[in-house]
């Protein structure tokens, strides 16, 4: 997992460019929501070598690549951030 940021002065104020969508889970959304912050790194992007022909070691096509660790990461993100709403809901944690 690797995460790029980039912030501009541009004559709109501070434009901050990332090179992956950062989406992190709401849980009071019930869904995933954008963010730009370079401190989720749930939220960070895939970087996947491939050779000249998009192929991946096993030879397998480097834009199928699935993270084999997602279930595990998305279940904990979720406990993580339900803690963290209810402990600003409520002062403490669950």
């Amino acid at each position: 997992r690797i995460n790029f940021s980039r912030v501009s002065e541009e004559k709109q104020g501070q434009v901050n460019w990332v090179w992956s969508p950062q989406v992190v889970w709401s849980p009071g959304d019930g869904r995933y929501v954008g963010q730009v912050n370079m401190h989720l790194p749930d939220a960070w992007g895939h970087l996947i070598f491939a050779n000249e022909a998009g192929q991946l070691l096993d030879g397998s096509d480097a834009q199928d690549f699935v993270d084999p660790t997602f279930a595990a990461r998305h279940a904990c993100a979720c406990v993580y951030y339900a803690c963290r709403a209810f402990h600003e809901a409520n002062g403490r944690f669950p």
